[in-house]
């Protein structure tokens, strides 16, 4: 039996919506034609991820920790980065 792949999705934006009980992540993909960078945009989602209070508390853990890693042997534009894992 062949085991599923997860789809990958490429997203450049992402809407936060928030509810008492969920927090609700809207993905697009947005190109530079489309919109200047840095500017607020309005977008049709592509993929909407909806979580409860314990999977964003992992999540935001794994966040803290690749932020941490990322931000460890992060360069300069252009120079290659080398992460150890």
């Amino acid at each position: 039996m062949a085991v599923q792949q997860p789809i990958t999705f490429y997203s450049n934006v992402v809407n936060v919506k928030t509810t008492p009980t969920e927090v609700i992540f809207e993905f697009a993909a947005v190109f530079p034609e489309q919109a200047a960078a840095g500017k607020a945009i309005h977008f049709n989602p592509e993929m909407r991820v909806i979580m409860g209070l314990p999977a964003m508390k992992a999540l935001l853990e794994v966040l803290q920790k690749a932020t941490t890693q990322m931000q460890a042997t992060e360069t300069s534009p252009g120079e290659p980065r080398i992460v150890k894992q």
